[in-house]
């Protein structure tokens, strides 16, 4: 699938990189059903030392192992990325009428709050290597959006040059 048109969620990804004062943006469109965060979940069994033993949702899972796989063809450039903006877009329920089908920021009710769907955005750039730490994001921003054209995931990373960066750092 190709990227779609979004003109206001690129004209606030262009303002939000305008007023970071960051010199590059990288923005792409992954065509996957946007999922929350999840956090393990007890499993009812326990380890010798008495802890209780965690495990991942397996569709969670499986949906950071697609977000890697998608991540890795985008081809990030190699920059100190600082902040991160994800849009969850997520199709219009069955019943909407047509002529209120535009993009809107419509609440998608029991879908995890908005900061929820950027979390796993940045544990698999942690896992491509593309960022050091998903700690060093100063900035992350977030957004949910009900669009017309099926789902996805609009992100924009800023960043400034990676070498730039590390004379500054101490």
């Amino acid at each position: 699938m190709t990227e779609p048109e979004v003109p206001e969620m690129d004209r606030i990804g262009n303002e939000l990189g305008k007023i970071l004062q960051l010199p590059h943006i990288f923005s792409f469109w992954l065509p996957i059903v946007p999922m929350p965060y999840k956090r393990p979940r007890s499993t009812g069994k326990f380890s010798r030392s008495g802890k209780p033993i965690m495990m991942n949702d397996p569709k969670y899972t499986k949906y950071r192992q697609d977000l890697v796989t998608l991540l890795r063809k985008e081809q990030i450039p190699d920059f100190d990325w600082l902040s991160i903006w994800a849009c969850a877009c997520s199709p219009y329920p069955k019943a909407t009428k047509p002529e209120e089908m535009i993009l809107c920021r419509a609440s998608t009710k029991g879908r995890g709050d908005a900061d929820n769907y950027v979390k796993p955005v940045k544990d698999s750039l942690e896992d491509l290597g593309t960022v050091t730490n998903d700690k060093n994001f100063y900035i992350q921003a977030s957004g949910k959006f009900r669009y017309l054209f099926g789902s996805g995931l609009k992100i924009y990373l800023y960043g400034d040059d990676y070498s730039n960066a590390r004379k500054h750092r101490v």
